[in-house]
């Protein structure tokens, strides 16, 4: 600054014109020139003096008319003040040389030692300060985005700054705060109420009456609202215009940086710098359940980690959780760690939780494990909308809602099981039972498919009931399964129950599983019974998770060997013949006689069944193939026929086609009858089924229906092999007359 230096002198003595008064050790200005204009008055001083800028000398003149002796001379001359702060360290002395030879001896001159602009020895001459904030700090209350922020500037000036003096700050950038005028409280209120805002990052603050005081620290508070984006924070500084308080401009306060707190706020690095902004989040935001299984409590695990902390009595929302059987308002929770409350607000038909921070806070970028309880719906259900997770935090700040991340693997073999609330009822999606004989008193193998729409682990059991009449007792069965899911081993009551333990590695969900085993058929008629099968699922580490409803087992409902629902389980019929019906063409001895025989079977007789007729003693037919007429063929061409002593026996084997269960057959074949009387013995008839893999069963032997009608007036004539040799009973002949020639009647 241009300083006007202020010398006042009186001396003793008149001093002559001419006379030189020398002013020594004002050194350091940055004025270099040799001459110096100055000012006396009274006017008795020259009005330029020479300047020696090395030594700081300056040399007056006494101007013509010379100088009062006892008279106060005001003399002001004016000087470039150092660039840097300096203060003289010896006194700046006068002299002077007079008339006569005389001389005023070099004295230390004296100077004032009150401050001068807040300077301390501010009028001593050259006593230089560069003006500066000796503290100039900025903070923030909060980088939350998008809210009103509170800024603390602290300002200590070395130097006053008097009314109408003006501290602009400047840097301010990102803030959502439009140009205007903004309300600033100043402490102690020296830099007023109001400030000149611009949105392109400046304040200008104005001192107000009494202005402030050098080395006072003033804090100045300001809201501004934060971007709603990430900011880093900006490079703040400040500059001051320093006036004398009459609205003279006496020097400024050069640009400088302003410190920053460079603290962490909430957890946020840095975040107390000013309009540092980081957008709160959640950078964890999952969940997942335990179960998917209907109807079952089923735990869900929050995980949240959030780039703030989260201040006491913050709130976190989690939204969507629709569809739960839980209708309670307060659910309990579990928090590890221990950052929220140990119960949440609860809205069933929004399916809300409400987490509320406990004491203490949450902190930032920290994993918050937390769970809670609901009951499964009783039905399938799949949230058609994402969970979401929202946070009501400090300084009306949020956490925008955001959808929550969920494992996409399965749970339990439910596909996305573990995604909230996916619930799917435990079920056979397939469940079907057949059996491979309905023959009366066999060893029957049943087929059971089953697969389920769940996993079933180790432990796991399958329960068949309903499989009544078996003549199986009580026991172990083996069972085959295939895959190998469901053991090798079924726990049988012959009540009609089997229960099937899941082997080690389960059974998997949508797998079909193929299990067989033998039970022995009744040796009654049975219809099927109704058959059912139930399921209890376990964990793998024999914890029950749920189970699977008792449902009727699918039939197959088909024919088997011509048995209408043969295939059902346990669905039985005692193989027999409906018609077995003989009779025979002649009763005449030695006639040649044919035979028909009619039958109608309760199963089919397939290729390679055979029927056996015995019984038919007497004839002198010898062994031999004998020819044979069937319907359609179906019983074929050729009967082995076998003739003893005791018996006489034609086996017929079914041909290609074989006979169809229900439908008559009628078979005939000749023999020749015994020459002699015979009654008709008694026929029986059997067979052996053949069914695609050999034999299956067989029809009993029983005796067949004879035709008792009379043939050719012999009764029982068509009953077979029923023969009575043609004779008279009675054959007598008499005449009328013995007389030659005579006409004789013969009777």
């Amino acid at each position: 600054a241009t300083n006007t230096l202020t010398v006042a002198l009186n001396s003793n003595y008149d001093l002559a014109a001419a006379s030189t008064v020398t002013i020594a050790g004002l050194t350091g200005s940055a004025t270099t020139g040799t001459i110096l204009t100055v000012t006396s008055t009274p006017a008795g001083l020259e009005a330029t003096a020479a300047w020696t800028h090395g030594t700081g000398t300056l040399v007056l003149t006494v101007a013509a008319g010379g100088a009062n002796v006892s008279t106060d001379y005001v003399v002001t001359f004016s000087l470039v003040n150092p660039a840097s702060t300096q203060s003289l360290s010896a006194p700046v002395n006068v002299s002077a040389a007079i008339q006569d030879g005389g001389a005023i001896a070099l004295g230390a001159m004296t100077s004032p030692t009150t401050a001068n602009y807040g300077v301390a020895n501010g009028f001593k001459p050259l006593e230089v300060l560069v003006p500066s904030f000796i503290t100039k700090s900025i903070e923030q209350s909060t980088p939350v985005s998008g809210v009103s922020n509170t800024l603390t500037v602290t300002l200590t000036a070395n130097y006053d700054l008097a009314v109408g003096s003006t501290v602009t700050i400047s840097g301010l950038t990102g803030s959502a705060t439009v140009n205007g005028s903004l309300t600033v409280v100043s402490t102690p209120a020296g830099l007023g109420s109001q400030g000149a805002w611009t949105q392109t990052g400046e304040l200008v603050l104005t001192a107000a009456s009494g202005g402030t005081t050098s080395g006072t620290a003033y804090k100045v508070t300001f809201n501004l609202t934060n971007t709603p984006s990430d900011q880093s924070s900006p490079a703040v500084s400040v500059v001051a215009t320093m006036k004398d308080g009459s609205s003279n401009p006496i020097g400024s306060i050069t640009q400088a940086a302003m410190m920053k707190a460079g603290t962490a706020l909430y957890g946020v690095a840095r975040g107390a710098d000013p309009l540092k902004v980081l957008v709160p989040s959640f950078s964890t935001k999952s969940i997942e359940q335990s179960t998917p299984v209907s109807g079952a409590t089923n735990t869900l695990t929050v995980a949240l980690n959030s780039n703030y902390d989260l201040a006491a009595a913050s709130t976190v929302t989690i939204a969507g959780l629709t569809g739960s059987a839980t209708t309670g308002t307060i659910l309990t929770v579990t928090s590890t760690p221990a950052g929220l409350e140990a119960t949440a607000a609860w809205t069933h038909g929004t399916g809300t939780l409400v987490l509320t921070v406990a004491a203490g806070g949450a902190n930032v970028s920290t994993d918050y494990v937390v769970t809670f309880s609901l009951v499964n719906p009783a039905s399938t259900q799949s949230l058609s909308a994402p969970v979401n997770v929202s946070a009501a935090i400090q300084d009306g700040g949020a956490i925008a809602l955001g959808a929550m991340t969920s494992p996409t693997t399965a749970n339990y073999g439910v596909a996305n099981g573990f995604k909230p609330l996916e619930v799917l009822v435990p079920s056979f999606i397939t469940k079907s039972i057949e059996q491979s004989t309905p023959v009366s008193g066999v060893s029957n193998t049943l087929t059971v498919t089953l697969t389920a729409n769940y996993d079933l682990a180790v432990g796991s059991t399958v329960t068949i009931s309903g499989l009544t009449g078996s003549a199986t007792v009580n026991g172990s069965l083996t069972v085959v399964s295939t895959p190998a899911g469901l053991g090798s081993q079924g726990a049988w009551t012959q009540t009609g129950e089997l229960v099937l333990t899941a082997a080690s590695g389960g059974t998997t969900s949508g797998t079909a599983y193929k299990v067989t085993f033998n039970l022995t058929n009744t040796p009654s008629d049975q219809s099927s019974p109704a058959v059912s099968v139930v399921a209890t699922m376990k964990d793998g580490s024999s914890n029950p998770i749920g189970s699977i409803t008792q449902a009727a087992m699918m039939k197959a409902g088909t024919a088997l060997y011509g048995v209408a629902r043969g295939a059902d389980p346990l669905e039985v019929l005692v193989p027999s013949f409906g018609v077995k019906s003989i009779e025979q063409s002649t009763p005449v001895s030695g006639a040649t006689n044919t035979l028909t025989v009619t039958l109608t079977a309760n199963y089919d007789l397939e290729v390679g069944s055979t029927v056996t007729i015995s019984g038919l003693t007497g004839s002198q037919t010898a062994n031999a193939s004998l020819n044979v007429t069937s319907t359609s063929g179906l019983l074929g061409t050729a009967g082995a026929w076998t003739k003893t002593s005791s018996t006489g026996q034609l086996v017929l084997t079914a041909a290609s086609t074989g006979t169809i269960a229900g439908t008559a057959c009628e078979v005939t074949f000749a023999l020749q009858n015994t020459a002699t009387d015979q009654a008709s013995p008694t026929v029986n008839v059997k067979a052996d089924i053949h069914g695609q893999s050999g034999s299956i069963g067989a029809i009993a032997e029983a005796a067949m229906a004879k035709l008792a009608t009379a043939l050719y007036g012999v009764a029982n004539g068509s009953a077979p092999l029923e023969v009575l040799v043609p004779s008279f009973g009675v054959k007598s002949i008499e005449q009328s007359t013995p007389v030659s020639g005579a006409t004789n009647t013969l009777t």
